[in-house]
């Protein structure tokens, strides 16, 4: 069987994304945030389909709300083929809460 098309790539990210993100549009973006558990499933997925992502935002919950962790946004630009592991690494020493999420760039 030939290679997936982009547009059904791109279907099953999203609607990954979709089923187990958070909205982030109270906190002013258009990002869906992932839990860390979902955040790592998410890694593999794209890993499984040939999509590398660009960069990882932490999301830290607050009383009310969402802000950006900034210290914590990881850029892929420098990362080697080795980039699976360390993302993962890079998300496991976030320190994130339960209501803490990742938005992945792709």
């Amino acid at each position: 069987m030939g290679k997936k098309s982009h547009v059904a790539t791109y279907s099953v990210l999203l609607e990954y994304l979709q089923h187990n993100g958070v909205d982030l549009s109270a906190a002013g973006t258009n990002d869906r945030g992932l839990s860390l558990h979902h955040a790592l499933e998410f890694i593999d997925l794209l890993a499984a389909n040939c999509v590398r992502p660009l960069g990882f935002e932490p999301w830290r919950r607050t009383d009310n709300a969402y802000n950006i962790h900034s210290a914590g946004v990881w850029d892929l630009e420098e990362v080697g083929p080795e980039w699976i592991d360390e993302a993962k690494r890079y998300l496991l020493v976030l320190d994130l809460k339960p209501l803490d999420v990742i938005a992945v760039q792709f």
